[in-house]
C-alpha cells in the first residue's frame, strides 16, 4: 500500500528554541550533531543517522540540516517525506550551502519524484473529509494535491449523514491523477404530522424532502384461526375414525352366514357367544354399535368441516385493523368453536 505524505514533522517551520542558549552554542551543537549523522550515513546506519539529524534541525533548523534528513529519508525508502523536506530545503535558494549543492540535490529530487504521485481529490458535498489508507488527509477543499508513493492507494470521503464513497486507485511515480467524489445523503425515517383524517405514519426524507409515506405490512392473523384449523383437522380424523367403526359394524350385522360347529352353515346375523347366547342379542349388540359409529362418523365430519371453515374464513377475513384505522371505530369481530354433542357449534360476535 502507498505511504501518505502526512506531515508528523514540521521541518519546514522553525523548530522551538532551547531557552537560555546562546546562538552560537545551538549552531556548534547542531553542526556536531551534523557531523555525527553523517559518519552514521557512511557506516550504513541511516536510520540512526535520520535521528540524528532530527535532533540537529531541532536544535537549529536550517536548510542543510533538512536536506541531509531528505537524503537519509530517500535512502531509507520514505519517499514521500524525502520528497517533503527536500522540497522544503531547495526552496531557500539564498543558503550558500543549498546554492553549491543545488546539482546534487535537484538530482535526488527527481529520483525522488519518479516515486511519487500527485492526486487531486475534490467532493462537491460541503464538510466532506479525505482518508487515505485509514488516514485523515483533512476537509475539502485540500490546500494542496494528495501526495502518495506508487502503488494502490486507498482513498475515504466520509461526512456524517452520508454514504462514505471509498476507491481503490493504482497510481503510478511521477504521474498525476484527478478523482472526484459526490456523497449521497442516508434517508432517515420521521413521523407524518396527524392528519385531518386522524391518521399517523411514517415518511422516508432524503435530500429532497419526504419521498412519500411508508405501508405498514398485513398485521399477522388472529391465534384463533390456527386453533380451529387444527381442531377442525383433528375432528374429520375421528369422523373417519368413526365412519370405518360404523361400515364395519354394518358389515358384520349384514353377514347372513355362519359357521356351525359341526361343520355346516345356517343363516344369521353372527354367531351366539358366552355374552350373548341368543343371536338375536348379539345382533342387537352389534347394530347398536353400527348406530354409534354412525353418530361419531357424523359429528366429526360436521365439527370439522366446521371449525376448518370457520378457521379459514378468520384467516383470511377477521384481519385486525392497520395502525391508520382510527383507534375511535369499532371494528365487528366473530369467532366460533365447537361444542359438545352429537353435532354443531357455537359462534360469538361482538359490535
Amino acid at each position: 500500500m502507498a505511504a501518505l505524505a502526512l506531515p508528523h514533522y514540521a521541518l519546514a517551520q522553525t523548530a522551538p528554541q532551547p531557552t537560555g542558549t546562546p546562538p552560537q552554542d545551538r549552531a556548534q551543537e547542531a553542526e556536531a550533531l551534523v557531523q555525527q549523522g553523517v559518519a552514521q550515513r557512511r557506516a550504513g546506519q541511516d536510520q540512526v543517522a535520520l535521528e540524528t539529524f532530527r535532533r540537529a534541525f531541532e536544535v537549529a533548523p536550517s536548510p542543510r540540516i533538512q536536506a541531509q534528513i531528505a537524503l537519509a529519508e530517500q535512502a531509507l525508502g520514505q519517499w514521500v517525506e524525502a520528497d517533503r523536506d527536500l522540497r522544503a530545503a531547495l526552496s531557500s535558494r539564498e543558503d550558500a550551502w543549498i546554492q553549491r549543492n543545488a546539482s546534487a540535490l535537484e538530482a535526488a529530487l527527481n529520483a525522488i519524484a519518479g516515486r511519487i504521485a500527485t492526486i487531486e481529490v475534490s467532493c462537491s458535498t460541503p464538510g466532506a473529509r479525505l482518508f487515505a489508507n485509514g488516514r485523515e488527509i483533512g476537509a475539502f477543499p485540500l490546500a494542496q494535491p494528495l501526495r502518495v508513493e506508487a502503488g494502490t492507494v486507498g482513498i475515504e470521503v466520509r461526512r456524517e449523514g452520508y454514504r462514505t464513497a471509498r476507491r481503490a486507485i493504482d497510481v503510478e511515480g511521477g504521474r498525476s491523477y484527478r478523482e472526484s467524489f459526490t456523497l449521497v445523503e442516508i434517508p432517515v425515517e420521521e413521523p407524518d404530522p396527524v392528519d385531518p383524517n386522524g391518521r399517523n405514519g411514517n415518511r422516508r426524507v432524503g435530500p429532497g424532502g419526504p419521498v412519500g409515506p411508508v405501508t405498514p405490512p398485513d398485521p399477522p392473523a388472529p391465534a384463533s384461526s390456527w386453533a380451529l384449523l387444527g381442531a377442525g383437522a383433528g375432528l374429520v380424523v375421528v369422523g373417519a375414525i368413526g365412519h370405518g367403526y360404523w361400515q364395519n359394524r354394518v358389515a358384520l350385522y349384514n353377514s347372513n352366514v355362519i359357521l356351525r360347529a359341526d361343520g355346516g352353515f345356517e343363516e344369521g346375523c353372527f354367531l351366539s357367544t358366552a355374552a350373548y347366547p341368543r343371536r338375536s342379542d348379539r345382533c342387537g349388540a352389534v347394530l347398536s354399535e353400527s348406530w354409534a359409529g354412525f353418530g361419531l362418523a357424523i359429528s366429526g365430519y360436521v365439527l370439522g368441516a366446521a371449525g376448518i371453515a370457520t378457521g379459514l374464513a378468520i384467516r383470511f377475513t377477521q384481519r385486525a385493523p392497520r395502525a391508520e384505522q382510527s383507534p375511535a371505530r369499532p371494528t365487528a369481530t366473530v369467532a366460533c368453536g365447537p361444542a359438545l354433542g352429537l353435532a354443531g357449534a357455537q359462534c360469538f360476535g361482538s359490535f
